[in-house]
């Protein structure tokens, strides 16, 4: 665990350098929330067995419409058998699991509404569209990691010019099916296809974010309204 958050700090830093040398628009900021597991110990109820996550979150906007986010975040997930409103799933031996994993998070983000911090009073506030890719430490015993594909809406408000305040959710697709501790040989499990229903999860969360880099106006040609 300790080698993992060296790795997850180290590339942290690589990503804020990057944006300080460019004195272009970058934040940097804290995300917290719940995660909620999905795979053989829950098919599709949210909520059934919701645990936590936390991390950072950097976003760099390239304009008024368009952005560039990298998060690195550390999540528990848990899910319980014993939990499920499903006969099969009950029958599971009482199967349960909880555990953390890191994530490295790069993705866009896409605003509905034109979206400037500097005209706050007038731009303040933009639903949102996320997409990307993640990687994943999940320990499965067949990979040595895995990956996943995040895809979510959000909400983003300007407290100020250099306060930004949100919450989003994001639905995450993996190719692991060992999310919940499942092998694939297992009898128990048969019920379920290894290669046709891998886990995945969700994250619910809200964040907060400050800008501390010199702001570079967009260039008017790529201004969207």
């Amino acid at each position: 665990m300790k080698k993992l958050a060296l790795i997850l700090t180290v590339l942290a830093l690589v990503f804020v350098r990057y944006d300080l040398r460019s004195q272009e628009n970058g934040n940097i900021g804290i995300v917290a929330g719940s995660s909620n597991y999905f795979g053989e110990l829950n098919y599709f109820i949210p909520f059934m067995s919701p645990s936590y996550y936390g991390g950072m979150i950097y976003r760099h906007n390239f304009n008024y419409r368009y952005a560039f986010r990298f998060g690195v975040y550390l999540v528990n997930l848990r899910g319980s058998s014993r939990q499920s409103t499903d006969l099969y799933q009950r029958s599971l031996r009482r199967r349960e699991f909880s555990y953390y994993f890191g994530e490295i998070h790069l993705g866009g983000e896409f605003n509905f509404f034109r979206y400037d911090k500097y005209k706050f009073k007038q731009y303040y506030f933009t639903p949102y569209i996320v997409g990307g890719i993640s990687f994943i430490t999940v320990p499965d015993p067949y990979y040595a990691f895995d990956f996943s594909f995040p895809v979510g809406f959000g909400v983003k408000y300007a407290f100020n010019k250099k306060i930004t305040i949100g919450a989003e959710i994001t639905y995450d697709w993996t190719y692991s099916d060992f999310l919940d501790r499942i092998k694939r040989d297992d009898y128990y499990s048969i019920q379920t296809s290894y290669n046709t229903n891998p886990d995945s999860y969700s994250l619910i969360g809200v964040y907060v974010t400050y800008q501390l880099f010199r702001h570079k106006p967009p260039c008017p040609v790529y201004t969207y309204y």
